[in-house]
């Protein structure tokens, strides 16, 4: 069994990413257009560090940080408004959040630069697993969605692209339906629920190594912003399965 987990596809390539964690206080980063303009000037300044091939940023990555939840309706589509016609784990992301960890657009496109600037239109991405139990029949992009808000009240979101799955809360775990919005586009409260924390992700050329550095520009951007959980994405992967290649050692010792 241990074996043929380790066999399980993540969905992602975790070679030469590292991660980290960093968490904006309320009483500095205020509003959710400060929140998201600060985490694109970290972000610009992370992709300015040597040896640093790609960077992005999202609320969760695979395998690690809290997760929210919504219910969402379908433009067009009959039935009680109150009534939630498919649901998805949200993740507010950067662009080149899914180029970074190796997660391949199955459909349409990933999120681009104008998708980010003020007054873009509201668009999403869905990965395979919410296209096919909201939109069984293939239909996906172009449908427009909307969650986090009021029934009396819809934030309509147009479908662009769809994502590969990932087994974002380890390979042991069914694959979630998952929503990424743009950063610039996050829901009135949602930067509240995710306590306005994000986590950077940047991937190295030729094994440079970028933990350092990337504590480094966090620090030059606000020396009094709490950077934590460092490390690589290869270290998360494994975590994820410790437990179970724990036990099967603890079982082959007693064997």
């Amino acid at each position: 069994s241990a074996i043929r987990l380790s066999g399980v596809a993540t969905g992602f390539d975790p070679s030469g990413v590292t991660m980290a964690r960093v968490a904006l206080p309320s009483l500095r980063y205020d509003s959710n257009s400060v929140v998201a303009s600060s985490y694109q000037q970290l972000i610009a300044a992370l992709r300015a560090i040597p040896g640093v091939a790609l960077a992005g940023a999202g609320t969760r990555v695979p395998m690690w940080g809290g997760s929210v939840d919504i219910g969402v309706r379908v433009a067009g589509r009959p039935g009680d408004p109150k009534v939630p016609q498919g649901f998805g784990h949200v993740r507010l992301v950067t662009t080149d959040y899914f180029e970074t960890l190796g997660m391949p657009i199955t459909q349409g496109r990933a999120f681009r630069e104008s998708d980010m600037a003020t007054g873009a239109p509201w668009v999403i991405v869905v990965n395979e697993d919410f296209a096919k139990k909201t939109f069984p029949d293939g239909n996906v992009i172009g449908q427009r969605i909307s969650g986090w808000t009021r029934d009396s009240f819809p934030e309509w979101r147009e479908i662009i692209g769809v994502v590969g799955d990932i087994r974002s809360f380890g390979r042991e775990a069914e694959i979630p339906p998952e929503i990424y919005m743009p950063i610039t586009q996050a829901p009135a409260s949602a930067w509240n629920a995710f306590q306005r924390r994000m986590t950077i992700v940047a991937k190295a050329r030729g094994g440079t190594a970028i933990a350092t550095p990337m504590r480094a520009v966090v620090r030059q951007f606000d020396r009094q912003l709490p950077v934590f959980d460092v490390q690589s994405m290869d270290d998360v992967l494994s975590q994820s399965s410790s437990s179970r290649r724990f036990n099967t050692l603890l079982l082959t010792l007693l064997g």
